[in-house]
């Protein structure tokens, strides 16, 4: 299997079947998951696949054989040798943020948005994302304590809220298993994900979710360089297995 070019890649929804881990691990290291910046064609596709490939390479506990489909309301189909699991994908990024980066890349600005300016939840208009793009220096409050930490949790508590209420409604296909991977892309600084800060506030947080009707089974929150598994009963860490 050749690696696939990335203009063919960007309008092609991405379906893998594999019979092993070995077999699996062929087939994902010869796809293009690379994602082109906001402003040269990024899609939701490019990202969808970036995830969805490096949690195949990195979760261990699914059974073989396999196969993979991608398509809406959720993301993903998983189909094992013995259950149907359904995938739902999703960024966590103010959109502020996102905007305030792509005008950076577009302008060329070699400083990145100061994201301390870009609180979650908080809203700007449009001539304050602009400026703050332009800027060439660190302007912004920072960050004091452990504020990073709380501000991690509470965005990604909100995303899982949010999806969940995706998840309910009647059009969302429901399967034995749903799961919600969630691409952390906060840039907040300071959180050493290995410790439990963060991850203890959260779930803190989920303890009444696990308790509330339909929702998701099991829920990752995905850096470049961890996947972070939450259940009802567990938290799980796992250093992405970067094949490519």
């Amino acid at each position: 299997m050749q690696k696939l070019n990335s203009t063919l890649n960007a309008i092609m929804k991405i379906e893998i079947s594999a019979k092993d881990r070995t077999d699996l691990m062929g087939k994902l290291a010869a796809i293009d998951i690379s994602v082109p910046p906001r402003t040269q064609g990024r899609t939701k596709d490019h990202c969808e696949r970036w995830s969805i490939c490096r949690w195949l390479s990195t979760y261990p506990y699914f059974h073989f054989s396999i196969k993979l489909t991608h398509r809406d309301r959720p993301d993903f189909l998983l189909e094992t040798s013995d259950s149907e699991i359904g995938i739902e994908h999703t960024e966590a990024i103010p959109e502020d943020y996102a905007h305030a980066s792509a005008i950076s890349e577009r302008i060329d600005n070699d400083i990145l948005p100061d994201i301390s300016h870009f609180k979650w939840g908080q809203k700007k208009k449009k001539d304050e994302i602009y400026k703050i793009a332009n800027m060439m220096e660190l302007t912004g409050p920072g960050w004091k304590g452990d504020t990073p930490e709380i501000e991690w949790a509470q965005a990604v508590f909100e995303i899982i809220q949010k999806k969940t209420n995706l998840l309910k409604k009647h059009e969302f296909q429901k399967y034995d298993e749903n799961i919600l991977l969630i691409y952390d892309n906060l840039s907040l600084p300071f959180i050493d994900h290995s410790k439990a800060k963060a991850t203890s506030i959260l779930r803190e947080s989920l303890k009444s979710y696990w308790n509330d009707g339909l929702l998701f089974n099991k829920i990752f929150v995905q850096t470049d360089d961890l996947l972070i598994f939450f259940s009802q009963n567990k938290i799980n860490t796992f250093e992405v297995n970067n094949v490519w």
